[in-house]
């Protein structure tokens, strides 16, 4: 299976299992729609989301162009690959964003996910002028961060949880996201009222203590 581009005319997401037998069925019709759009790398791109325990790959990811949705699912069907779709209106679903976040692996142990009122949030990040990425990423933002965060909460796929850290002194409450602000500007921008971050458990008794969770 190849990746064709990293920056598709995204219409739809189909989820399926390549393992064993379908692995061969899934790749010649991959070629086969290459080839069905003339070989324009906008209009698709595939990759992998989930390996077995045996190293093999066993789950993919193929995107399209809208248009192309019944001759893809027409197919699927008729090789019994069993498959789950997903829209763009539906990646864009706020439910659906956060049921998609996930803890990264990287903070497996020691971070739990909660949902964090955005608005209270906020007023606590702005205090923090240097770090705070402003209304649709005008101040704050890194390069094109921001642009390629809504791309990627649009194809569908998993999201990785953003990290926020909660520290309190004699000032009161201070908090800040370690890992994953631009995703969170832009889901809040998006008008997201609650997002669900990753968060150790001292962040989460301050959270608490300060009526943050949504």
């Amino acid at each position: 299976m190849k990746i064709v581009s990293n920056n598709p005319s995204f219409g739809s997401l189909y989820k399926y299992n390549i393992s064993g037998a379908n692995s061969s069925k899934v790749s010649h019709f991959e070629d086969e729609i290459y080839r069905e759009l003339n070989c324009e790398s906008d209009k698709m791109y595939s990759d992998f989301s989930e390996i077995s325990k045996t190293g093999i790959y066993a789950k993919a990811n193929l995107y399209v162009d809208g248009k192309y949705d019944d001759y893809i699912e027409s197919f699927l069907k008729q090789q019994n690959i069993q498959y789950t779709k997903v829209t763009k209106d539906e990646a864009l679903n706020h439910k659906n964003i956060n049921n998609r976040i996930v803890i990264p692996s990287e903070y497996k142990y020691g971070y739990e996910l909660f949902g964090i009122n955005v608005k209270k949030l906020d007023k606590l990040l702005q205090k923090d002028e240097s770090y705070y990425i402003a209304s649709q990423g005008k101040t704050g933002a890194i390069d094109d961060r921001y642009n390629k965060a809504f791309e990627y909460i649009s194809t569908g796929k998993d999201i990785n949880a953003s990290i926020l850290i909660l520290t309190e002194d004699k000032n009161g409450i201070r908090a800040s996201i370690t890992d994953g602000r631009h995703r969170y500007a832009v889901m809040r921008d998006m008008g997201m009222k609650t997002i669900n971050f990753a968060m150790d458990s001292n962040s989460i008794k301050l959270a608490q203590k300060y009526k943050l969770f949504a």
